[in-house]
């Protein structure tokens, strides 16, 4: 079985990743976005029962995730956070495996915001950083 290339997109905050990933899909590229299936992932009651057992049930009212006040509490803390991460990233990785090897081009983008931080550089072919002047996306 031949797997595509992966080439990983990232970038900080404002730098155009979004409009690069736009012009990739454009061009029939797979653009998969670890923002989006984060979120998909955090909706599934697998997911929103892990957190609220190991963060209290005040994080998730009526099958929903507070993702402000989790936000609030996991980001005042690096330990906290570390333990949503645990939740959340390995089942990211996977479904992000299977988009990928569901993937009908011959190369898979993956539009990961925190690539180098989350430590998965080794996992892609090439690595696209988008980047734009600090004051253009001050603007943005």
């Amino acid at each position: 079985m031949n797997y595509p290339k992966k080439i990983g997109l990232t970038g900080s905050i404002a730098s155009g990743k979004s409009t690069v990933a736009k012009l990739l899909r454009a061009r029939g590229y797979a653009v998969l976005d670890a923002d989006g299936v984060a979120r998909a992932v955090t909706e599934q009651p697998q997911t929103l029962l892990e957190i609220a057992q190991t963060f209290g049930p005040q994080y998730v009212t009526a099958g929903r995730l507070e993702r402000g006040l989790l936000a609030q509490h996991v980001f005042a803390d690096p330990n906290e956070l570390s333990k949503l991460n645990a939740i959340v990233h390995p089942k990211v990785r996977t479904e992000m495996h299977r988009l990928e090897r569901e993937a009908t081009s011959e190369v898979v983008f993956q539009d990961i915001p925190l690539l180098f931080e989350s430590a998965l550089a080794y996992i892609f072919d090439h690595i696209w950083v988008v980047d734009a002047p600090i004051l253009e996306r001050l603007e943005r």
